[in-house]
């Protein structure tokens, strides 16, 4: 399956799921990343939907948005890390 394809069918799944797995998305875009570090999150979404088979795209947006935010944050301590050894 290629990430455009994985798209198309994450789009038809609108629905919001009842349980939030958005701790368990994440983990698996962490673990995709490592396993292919140039590998975009849309790149991944075919492995997602490996793993989560019934991924909606909330799910998928949702996950999206907090692993960048966790990115972000690991580059904001970096980064004070960085000036307080200057």
């Amino acid at each position: 399956m290629t990430p455009s394809e994985a798209l198309q069918l994450v789009s038809s799944r609108l629905g919001k799921p009842t349980v939030d797995r958005t701790d368990a998305v994440v983990a698996e875009i962490e673990h995709l990343q490592m396993r292919s570090p140039d590998s975009s999150v849309i790149g991944m979404l075919p492995g997602l939907l490996e793993a989560f088979d019934d991924l909606t795209l909330a799910e998928f947006a949702g996950a999206t948005r907090a692993y960048g935010r966790r990115m972000l944050n690991e580059a904001d301590a970096m980064d004070e890390i960085a000036r307080s050894l200057n």
